[in-house]
């Protein structure tokens, strides 16, 4: 629990912070850009170049890579009964918040050292965003 408490608090104080008048959308547009342009990039780059690659992982990367079609199918199937007019709600099940979310809560419960695994499990859903939701 006390490992995901930085995290917490970052969630309370950007709600915070959103709620008053501190920041302009110019400031949170530049903090944006350099979370995504610069921070996320590197620890992908990080928690990428840390990845321990064997022929033993391809049924994980391919798993993960399928469970992601899945939910793409899953998604058009369920986008009439709950009325979602967005073509994009199907992609939207497609893809997994790893980037802004998933790593951070990942780093704070189990550490750097163990990213690679992370990066493993990852590395199917970043195949499957890049070669068919972008494709």
């Amino acid at each position: 629990m006390y490992s995901i408490l930085p995290v917490l608090l970052l969630f309370i104080l950007g709600f915070l912070l959103q709620k008053s008048t501190t920041l302009t959308p110019a400031s949170v547009a530049n903090a944006k850009r350099i979370v995504s342009d610069l921070a996320l990039p590197a620890l992908l780059f990080q928690a990428f170049s840390s990845l321990q690659i064997e022929s033993r992982y391809l049924l994980l990367v391919v798993t993960i890579f399928l469970v992601c079609f899945v939910m793409v199918m899953l998604g058009k199937a369920l986008a009439k009964p709950l009325h979602m007019e967005s073509p994009y709600f199907p992609l939207l099940l497609g893809g997994f918040e790893m980037g802004m979310l998933g790593y951070a809560l990942f780093l704070a419960v189990y550490g750097s050292e163990h990213l690679g695994k992370m990066a493993l499990i990852d590395l199917g859903q970043v195949l499957f965003v890049f070669f068919v939701l972008m494709a």
